[in-house]
């Protein structure tokens, strides 16, 4: 049983910002139009996974070493079910707010690098100006992490679900119409749901 409020994941993979002209065509691109970020996690797997026959010589695969950075695997609810999880933007501690000595080990969780103009710009290595060849020093602050934290009550092999909230866009008739496996979520039902499990 884990209650509503717990952390249940990260979203790893690249982060671009709104303005980025080279956007993926990844069927993984998350928008975070309040922060003006976009998250594509495809392709990007937990390296503790690396043998696991489901994923054993899969091609494009990018490993990293964050266990619960698996948010990227997420599906949006199917209709007649709602949502369980919702995912909240957060600035990840320095290696010193965790009590490490080094910066070694953060750098191998933050399961995130940055992009401007399709180069990598930051990574939890450091950070590089598009105008210059030159690193600049670590940590590369502040970079922003994405967790997805349970609103609701999950029980053991229960599935997580969250809103993708995808926008219709028109058909050949010029209709506006979302993708077939889509059904937006009842907001109403999710805010009572949701409601019901703080009281």
């Amino acid at each position: 049983h884990v209650p509503a409020g717990r952390l249940m994941c990260f979203y790893p993979g690249i982060m671009m910002g709104a303005d980025e002209p080279n956007l993926p065509k990844s069927d993984m691109l998350f928008a975070n139009e309040y922060e003006g970020m976009y998250f594509d996690g495809r392709g990007w797997l937990p390296a503790h996974w690396r043998s696991h026959p489901l994923v054993a010589g899969r091609p494009g695969v990018i490993w990293h070493g964050n266990r619960i950075a698996v948010a990227n695997l997420l599906n949006h609810a199917p209709a007649g079910t709602l949502p369980n999880c919702i995912p909240i933007a957060f600035n990840w501690p320095t290696w010193q707010d965790l009590g490490e000595p080094t910066p070694a080990m953060w750098a191998r969780l933050l399961p995130n690098i940055l992009m401007k103009e399709g180069k990598v710009v930051r990574t939890a290595s450091g950070r590089k100006d598009l105008a210059e060849k030159e690193t600049a020093s670590f940590p590369p602050w502040p970079f922003m992490g994405l967790a997805f934290v349970a609103v609701r009550d999950l029980h053991a092999g229960q599935e997580l679900f969250w809103n993708y909230r995808i926008h219709p866009r028109p058909d050949a008739a010029g209709l506006d119409v979302f993708p077939s496996w889509y059904s937006p979520v009842d907001e109403d039902a999710f805010e009572a749901a949701v409601r019901n499990e703080a009281e």
